[in-house]
């Protein structure tokens, strides 16, 4: 397992470089010691350009990996919450 978060950790370091998104619980599979993007459509989208918000916060999350969507982030609604990412979906 070990050889697996080092190799899912790599991929989100690519995936950041490359300026992936939305890398949720259906773009990827685990293989034995190997994660793999099963749909690369998150590869393909217009530039989203700099985070907009006054909030330095905000701007912070939205250049880091988290953007990428493979680490755990909650959708919380009124009486739910729900995790799409790729780690935790």
């Amino acid at each position: 397992t070990g050889q697996f978060y080092r190799r899912q950790g790599a991929l989100l370091a690519l995936l950041h470089a490359l300026d992936g998104t939305d890398l949720h619980h259906e773009n990827l599979i685990a293989c034995g010691p190997h994660p793999v993007l099963v749909d690369v459509e998150t590869l393909f989208h217009p530039p989203l350009g700099p985070a907009r918000s006054a909030d330095p916060a905000a701007r912070a999350l939205h250049d880091s990996v988290h953007r990428v969507g493979l680490l755990p982030q909650l959708l919380v609604g009124d009486t739910t919450a729900l995790d799409m990412s790729a780690i935790g979906g």
